[in-house]
């Protein structure tokens, strides 16, 4: 739709935090020697969330996978 002018920009909503236990029990999900998938969407796809999710896979063996529609994912090497 037309806005009648430039819009004014809008920060991206904060990253929430972590509870207490959430990575610890996440990384023994990844060691346990069962087939596991880290299923990623939002700002995991940018080019620091994909790096560190493919050192993840390459370390535990898990499958990475991204949602069907997706608003936007960085790709390359």
């Amino acid at each position: 739709n037309e806005a009648g002018g430039p819009a004014n920009p809008v920060a991206p909503p904060p990253v929430p935090r972590t509870e207490d236990g959430i990575i610890t029990a996440a990384a023994r999900m990844l060691k346990n020697g069962r087939k596991t998938m880290l299923l990623m969407n939002g700002p995991a796809l940018s080019r620091r969330g994909t790096h560190a999710a493919g050192r993840i896979a390459a370390a535990s063996g898990a499958r990475l996978v991204c949602d069907t529609f997706i608003g936007r994912i960085e790709r390359g090497a």
